[in-house]
């Protein structure tokens, strides 16, 4: 993808792997890609550590939510869930050395919070 940045890469990952066509905070998009230049982070790592952190935060909102919220934090341990099992499909195409795949396995576990 010659001419490309690693932002626009990782975007491309995005949209076209797990389907979030523009659903991505930028402030958070484009930490992730300054720091992963720093660290040599490709666009599947980029990609895999902004689902983290958009993981993280709608579970940290969402787990304390009453059963009023029921059907809304069903949808999102779904969704997290589906993405998981997206990150897994990728993941021979990141360094496995970022600690990703610990973390992942992590919030997977965390998610049930929304039960």
């Amino acid at each position: 993808m010659f001419g490309f940045g690693l932002k626009d890469k990782s975007k491309k990952v995005l949209n076209n792997h797990f389907k979030r066509e523009g659903a991505w905070t930028p402030s958070w998009l484009n930490s992730i890609v300054n720091d992963g230049k720093i660290q040599g982070y490709n666009e599947y790592d980029v990609a895999i550590w902004y689902l983290i952190t958009d993981w993280q935060w709608m579970i940290d909102t969402w787990k304390n939510h009453g059963e009023e919220d029921k059907e809304t934090k069903d949808r999102i341990f779904q969704e997290i869930n589906d993405e998981i099992i997206l990150v897994d499909e990728i993941s021979h195409l990141a360094n496995a050395d970022t600690g990703f795949k610990e973390r992942v396995a992590e919030l997977a576990k965390y998610s049930l919070a929304l039960k």
